[in-house]
């Protein structure tokens, strides 16, 4: 099982043990202007309807909600950000970094780049916009929008889908569960 602890803006992921995995992680959003939005120490985790939702706001600016979405029955870890505009301007939003870790923890698949691979750990995107987003050597889960987002309107990243501490068969099997779920299949 999968733990998310979150304090302060910083978010560990931890084994049923206790022992930290990833941390400390954090996301954020690229806009066009070249203004980069992260979560910081004035971060709040909340309790959500499906999970862990840690929220922030800058006065007058944009919230980002990172959500994390436990499914202990398959040792996995459902994680996605949103982005949303409260202003009264529109955003031109091009990359929302959804998981970024300090660590160089997975490689790559060279043929499907929306997925990785490491030591007891698979990380990958689930939904169908996948071929959409990519996860890089230092383990940085992103996804490319060209989107531009009205006042009070909230983007959406893919769902990324973290499985931790289980078999290589295992994983790929909790990975292609919640694929199918993902796309209807």
């Amino acid at each position: 099982m999968i733990k998310v602890d979150a304090t302060h803006g910083r978010v560990q992921l931890r084994d049923a043990e206790g022992k930290v995995w990833l941390g400390p992680c954090r996301a954020g959003v690229q806009l066009a202007d070249g203004t980069y939005i992260s979560l910081d120490d004035d971060a709040r985790p909340e309790s959500g309807v499906d999970g862990l939702v840690v929220k922030q706001r800058k006065a007058g600016g944009p919230e980002l909600r990172w959500h994390f979405q436990p499914h202990p029955a398959e040792g996995a870890l459902g994680l996605w950000l949103e982005i949303h505009n409260p202003t009264g301007s529109a955003l031109a939003v091009v990359r929302l970094e959804v998981l970024v870790a300090p660590d160089d923890f997975v490689r790559p698949d060279a043929d499907q780049p929306w997925l990785a691979m490491g030591p007891r750990m698979l990380v990958g995107f689930v939904s169908e916009g996948a071929p959409n987003c990519q996860i890089t050597s230092g383990l940085v889960a992103s996804q490319s929008v060209a989107a531009i987002l009205p006042p009070g309107g909230t983007l959406p990243s893919e769902l990324l889908w973290l499985v931790l501490d289980q078999t290589p068969a295992d994983a790929r099997a909790s990975f292609t569960s919640a694929v199918k779920r993902e796309q209807g299949g």
